[in-house]
């Protein structure tokens, strides 16, 4: 059996952080490797801890990311 993986959408994005629309909620505080991808430029991979968790509008639950490492200027730049 492989790592559980979680599917969403991205609301916000900095260096620094990222807050995604989930539909199942992960856990605050727990460590998560996380991909963001567009359709402009290469994913970016990074670690981060899950600092917020709320239900969002309808039936999804927005939550929040800190990066361990804020992304390089030009990975973000390029997320874009």
């Amino acid at each position: 059996a492989g790592e559980p993986t979680m599917t969403g959408t991205t609301i916000n994005l900095s260096r620094g952080g990222c807050m995604v629309s989930v539909s199942n909620p992960p856990r605050v505080g727990d460590h998560y490797r996380i991909q963001i991808q567009s359709d402009s430029a290469n994913p970016i991979m990074t670690f981060a801890r899950c600092v917020r968790a709320m239900l969002g509008k309808g039936e999804v639950f927005e939550a929040g990311f800190q990066f361990f490492t804020p992304l390089e200027l030009a990975e973000f730049e390029t997320a874009f």
